[in-house]
């Protein structure tokens, strides 16, 4: 369908702002494929344009900008996990359930973001203002990870031979959090 989308818009035939809603729609089988357990149904709008041959640029930007947000989830699971190890416990869960929340959180403004995107757009602008979006929504929720965390995460512990506390757990999530999101940190043109 994506392929005769970009075909239609490559000949013309449809405009290149076209808005289409790509729809997926998936089924969970239960035992042995007889029963139906669950319908999982999704959909995203996006510009016809992006899915034209031609449309590299834009549609690589857009790929960044989810490999980007997946960064950032990644950076933030691992802020709670390190939180967790400063007051001696196993961060794995909380890591598991911190980027769960960030891509619930990221979900309904990459939709926004992505609905946005215009054959026109400049795939350097888009960058830098998902990577805006992504860094606000992620800092937004690693300030409430370290607003709940106990007073013990302040002291820390000695985790892997090294001292993690609160402090130490956050300024290494900012680094990171520049690393996965480079165009949130980029200059302003003069």
């Amino acid at each position: 369908m994506l392929d005769w989308l970009g075909h239609l818009c490559m000949r013309m035939a449809l405009p290149r702002d076209f808005p289409v809603t790509i729809r997926a729609v998936g089924m969970i089988y239960g035992s042995q494929s007889s029963v139906v357990e669950d319908v999982v149904h999704d959909s995203v709008d996006l510009a016809a344009a992006l899915a034209r041959q031609d449309a590299t640029d834009l549609v690589e930007t857009v790929k960044s900008c989810v490999r980007a947000a997946d960064d950032a989830a990644f950076v933030l699971g691992n802020l709670a996990g390190d939180l967790v190890a400063a007051a001696g416990g196993d961060g794995t869960g909380p890591r598991s359930r911190a980027r769960e929340r960030l891509y619930a959180d990221l979900d309904g403004a990459f939709r926004k973001w992505l609905a946005g995107v215009e054959p026109d757009s400049d795939p350097t602008d888009l960058a830098i203002d998902w990577h805006k979006r992504a860094d606000a929504i992620t800092r937004t929720a690693a300030a409430e990870l370290l607003r709940t965390v106990p007073p013990a995460v302040w002291e820390g512990r000695t985790v892997r031979g090294q001292v993690m506390t609160a402090a130490h757990a956050d300024n290494k999530f900012r680094r990171s959090l520049k690393q996965a999101l480079p165009h949130a940190y980029a200059p302003a043109p003069a």
